[in-house]
């Protein structure tokens, strides 16, 4: 307030035409209700014009002092944008609390007032980005930067989806259906030597059937089994598996057996 009142001493001569002057008077008179309230910008901008030489020397003196405080005293901040590729962006527009602050990413360092602001990215290209920060008095090239997420790369599992054990049982599971068909049909076709059956088209008639029901057994075994396969390729599941398949004799023909380790 001392300050203030002080120039209306200081102009009191000043002519009602002198402009000059008067433009110093509101400057001075400006640059520090500016300052307190927070408007550092434009106090210091008011400060730079009542520097000037057709302004009384205690005001040049007080005004140029004013300035370099207030030059300390506002933040600087420098912006960044880099897109989901990596890659750093200039053509990139930041608005700083609803208006345009810059038009371009150069790297330089730009002066704001302290306190909350919201800041808006703007790409050439793409959605623009929002961010709420509180800028501390005295800050000097505080980096703001926005780092678009890259995209995810598609594990070997999404890539390969249905795993290939998946295919190889279902492939079996139709040589075990069929297999069950042809035996079991060409066993009854052998039972029509009934009742003059002999010994040995008997024991065809067995191993037919035994043939049958273990093809039958492949069958769903090995169906279940890719199906099981099939859900956890889908699903993510673990791709560590083994497929044993065997083939052995027995006292009626042949035996086979399917055995999947996940």
């Amino acid at each position: 307030m001392t300050l203030l009142s002080m120039t209306g001493v200081a102009f009191a001569q000043a002519e009602p035409g002198d402009d000059d002057k008067l433009a110093c008077k509101r400057a001075y008179e400006s640059a520090q209700e500016l300052r307190m309230a927070g408007q550092l910008l434009e106090a210091q901008a008011q400060a730079r014009v009542c520097m000037a030489d057709a302004c009384p020397a205690f005001v040049q003196s007080d005004c140029a002092q004013w300035h370099e405080e207030l030059g300390a005293a506002l933040p600087t901040v420098v912006f960044a944008f880099v897109d989901a590729s990596g890659q750093d962006r200039v053509d990139v527009k930041v608005e700083m609390d609803g208006r345009a602050l810059v038009t371009r990413l150069d790297g330089s360092a730009v002066a704001i007032d302290p306190g909350p602001h919201r800041f808006r990215f703007v790409p050439s290209s793409g959605a623009p980005v929002d961010l709420s920060l509180t800028i501390a008095e005295g800050e000097k090239l505080r980096q703001i930067k926005v780092a678009l997420p890259r995209p995810s790369q598609p594990t070997a599992q999404d890539d390969a989806g249905i795993h290939p054990v998946a295919w190889v049982l279902y492939g079996v599971a139709a040589l075990g259906f069929g297999g069950f068909a042809g035996f079991g049909i060409h066993s009854l076709n052998l039972e029509d030597c009934k009742p003059r059956c002999t010994e040995d088209d008997k024991g065809d008639i067995v191993l037919m059937r035994a043939l049958a029901d273990a093809s039958l057994g492949l069958g769903v075994v090995s169906l279940a089994t890719a199906v099981g396969f099939t859900i956890a390729g889908l699903t993510g599941g673990e791709d560590e598996t083994a497929l044993d398949l065997r083939v052995s004799p027995s006292p009626t023909g042949a035996s086979l057996s399917l055995r999947a380790v996940f």
